[in-house]
């Protein structure tokens, strides 16, 4: 099991363990830094580094200072303390650190449907954060100490700048700081306070785990899960139901904003969707890619972009029939609009290969009319020459 674990480590676990790690505290440093407590801060001061120069990191600007607004929104004076990075995850979450760093997923800014969703995660984050959560946590996390070694190895193995790297000293801060139930719960109803006196609408709050909920009944994983089978790192946090329901209830009788801030979102995050849908792909849960791509659209992203990935993940999954529910899903894509040019190159394969010679030609010549500095411009041009009658 650890030798599968360092091996997921070494592939770029970064994407997992940014994604999973949790908490932070206030980032006011003990005054005596031979103490355990500082041995924490010199390994999160490392990530940070890392963190800094990781090529899984989004650096745009304008994305950048959109995430920023809507931290120092929710966190109000606290916010020249949090420096938040944006890590290029498949994976849900936000995570903060005790030095300040905050990590927020590209797996988060894809799924919340609205700036106030989002805010409720960097509140929750926020609220681990103000209840000083990790000192706490690790002072319990001693009975790890010889597994974080094996970590601290595979990051020294990888090479201390490398991206490898950083996912092994990740990966070895989550081993030591699994949150409570109660530091959960403590840190939900901080967050949704701070979302309601910034004035975002906090029924947005349980949408977010409603929505992750339905995303999770559909995982291919599942039935591998509810075996026992492999490792559940959200052992600690409360079962996203109960969450949900519990905040759902906190909205009925906590007054708070209108602002869910939808427009503002999707133009800050709409240049990365097919980027970050491509990214989702890499976990080959294909089943809850599906469902996900195809919840994304129903929300007002692209609908272009949005079925040619669920046509990739058709591809992908190669279950039977996945060819044909494939190019059903391109075909639908050809006709919305957002219509990523790989779009015609698919169906132009899809048809080569079913031996629908005029169908494949019209959609190749679509595909470098639409694409003319395609890399591969040159193969497609020699296929239209042997499909022309």
């Amino acid at each position: 099991m650890i030798s599968r674990m360092i091996k997921t480590v070494l592939a770029g676990s970064v994407v997992l363990a940014a994604a999973m790690t949790a908490g932070a505290q206030t980032s006011l440093r003990p005054t005596d830094m031979s103490t355990d407590e500082a041995g924490m801060w010199y390994q999160v001061d490392k990530i940070e580094q890392q963190a800094k120069t990781a090529g899984v990191r989004v650096t745009d600007p304008q994305l950048m200072q959109y995430v920023q607004d809507v931290t120092c929104k929710v966190t109000g004076p606290d916010c020249p303390q949090i420096r938040p990075y944006i890590i290029n995850a498949g994976v849900f979450n936000a995570s903060m650190y005790p030095n300040g760093m905050m990590l927020v997923n590209s797996g988060l800014l894809l799924r919340a449907e609205n700036e106030a969703q989002l805010a409720c995660v960097i509140g929750h984050e926020y609220g681990h954060f103000k209840e000083l959560h990790s000192l706490e946590r690790w002072r319990k996390a001693k009975s790890l100490a010889n597994l974080s070694i094996v970590f601290q190895m595979a990051a020294g193995a990888a090479g201390a700048g490398s991206e490898a790297g950083l996912g092994a000293q990740l990966m070895t801060f989550l081993l030591q700081q699994s949150f409570s139930r109660e530091h959960e719960r403590e840190a939900d109803n901080i967050g949704f306070q701070m979302a309601a006196a910034a004035g975002y609408d906090v029924a947005e709050c349980a949408d977010v785990w409603i929505n992750l909920i339905s995303e999770q009944e559909a995982s291919s994983f599942k039935k591998v899960r509810k075996r026992g089978k492999g490792i559940n790192l959200f052992s600690s946090h409360p079962v996203p139901k109960d969450r949900a329901a519990k905040l759902k209830a906190m909205a009925k009788s906590t007054p708070g904003g209108t602002d869910i801030g939808k427009v503002r979102h999707d133009v800050a995050t709409e240049k990365f969707y097919a980027q970050w849908l491509e990214t989702e792909l890499l976990a080959k849960d294909f089943d809850r890619h599906i469902h996900l791509y195809n919840q994304l659209k129903v929300r007002g992203r692209p609908a272009g972009t949005s079925d040619y990935y669920v046509g990739e993940a058709y591809r992908k999954r190669k279950s039977e029939g996945d060819r044909e529910r494939a190019a059903l899903a391109w075909e639908a894509a050809a006709s919305a609009q957002g219509t990523p040019p790989q779009v015609w190159r698919s169906l132009g394969e899809h048809y080569r290969r079913n031996k629908q010679k005029p169908q494949a030609l019209d959609a190749y010549r679509k595909y470098l009319a639409a694409a003319p500095a395609a890399p591969d411009r040159e193969l497609i041009a020699a296929y239209i020459d042997r499909l022309k009658p």
